[in-house]
């Protein structure tokens, strides 16, 4: 990371418990990663509270399992571009932007939810979130939804009708 709050990640493999720039995560304005061989990014950027900005350029997530808290706490993120990620193998995206509290708008009609199992408070506490765009995902395998858009004050509409709920407990 330097003075301006800029991390760079590059490397292969995942990280022991908590990522190392963990220990920044207060000076952390804007992080660029380029990660390989990962299979878990939960808590990747938790409780970053002046991260705005993300490019994941060159970052592999193909065998990715777990998101869930990757950016947990992050209240000043402005939005991802997910555009790239392979979200093939990912079973739990729970809390995954929980408590952004800047972020207005979201698009995750690109992620392939097919193998998810657990999307709560995936927006939880995201109050000034206006739009989601959500595309038609297939949440077949989803059995828990409890929280999701809990605390989204500023959400006025958002269609729900394609998601598929069978499975959710």
């Amino acid at each position: 990371i330097d003075s301006e709050g800029y991390l760079s990640v590059s490397g292969e493999g995942d990280y022991e418990k908590t990522p190392d720039w963990l220990e920044y995560k207060k000076e952390i304005k804007y992080a660029k990663i380029s990660v390989q061989n990962i299979t878990s990014m939960k808590d990747f950027f938790q409780y970053c509270s002046n991260l705005e900005d993300v490019a994941f350029t060159g970052t592999d997530t193909s065998q990715v399992t777990d998101m869930s808290g990757m950016f947990y706490g992050c209240s000043k993120l402005n939005g991802v571009d997910m555009r790239q990620f392979d979200t093939s193998k990912v079973t739990t995206m729970k809390g995954m932007f929980s408590s952004c509290k800047e972020m207005k708008k979201i698009d995750i009609s690109m992620i392939n939810m097919s193998q998810v199992t657990d999307l709560s408070s995936l927006f939880y506490g995201c109050s000034s979130l206006e739009i989601i765009s959500l595309g038609n995902p297939d949440t077949s395998q989803v059995q828990n939804m409890r929280k999701i858009f809990s605390g989204c004050k500023l959400l006025e509409e958002i269609d729900v009708s394609e998601l598929e709920t069978v499975n959710v407990i």
